[in-house]
């Protein structure tokens, strides 16, 4: 019964983000705001909601094959994804040519973070979103993460649409890189910093 209650909310959370809607779920990090990454309204209403300017947004994705959808992983990137995902790795890299995104999201980079969360609620929820959801941390801009129900209500209230209750998150934010040249550069040290660090330059 409380899996099929948990697949009941995902399909409840799934078809609100497919009919344009914001909800929180819980990741393998912790809470994301979810919405239709192509939809140009919800964008701007996720935006918002976090009052956030200035500052692009990820996308967490079920498969690699449609990250590919969306951006072009060189080949260094691919074998540190191939390492780390699904895990707390967000990549940033380019964006084809033929994928139309809002503005908002990459902020006129032509670049976007990208990841596949080790988390089976966010993977299934992105399955039935069509294979991708934004992932950026359910906090107004500046605050602490969420990290259970209760912090993402008292910080969004009734502005989002809906919750799937994943229970207490303990993990830190996804470590944020982008590799220029041979370099990789860390944008925010998260999670993985450390196993990163080793893979990259074993004893």
């Amino acid at each position: 019964m409380i899996l099929d209650d948990l697949n009941e909310k995902i399909n409840n959370a799934a078809k609100i983000v497919n009919e344009g809607g914001i909800i929180a779920y819980p990741t393998d990090t912790v809470y994301g705001l979810g919405c239709n990454p192509k939809n140009e309204r919800s964008v701007e209403r996720l935006f918002e909601i976090k009052k956030r300017e200035n500052k692009a947004i990820p996308i967490l994705f079920n498969n690699e094959e449609n990250i590919e959808k969306f951006v072009y992983l060189t080949e260094q990137e691919k074998c540190i994804g191939k390492k780390f995902w699904p895990g707390a790795l967000t990549i940033i890299s380019r964006i084809r040519e033929n994928v139309n995104l809002p503005s908002l999201i990459h902020q006129n980079s032509g670049y976007i973070g990208v990841r596949i969360p080790k988390s089976e609620i966010a993977l299934k929820l992105i399955e039935k979103c069509g294979g991708c959801i934004t992932g950026t941390s359910a906090n107004i801009s500046g605050e602490a993460s969420s990290r259970n129900m209760l912090q993402v209500k008292k910080a969004f209230g009734d502005k989002i649409d809906y919750i799937v209750d994943g229970g207490e998150l303990k993990a830190k934010e996804s470590t944020i890189i982008k590799i220029e040249g041979n370099k990789v550069i860390f944008l925010r040290e998260g999670e993985l910093k450390n196993q990163i660090d080793e893979y990259l330059d074993p004893v």
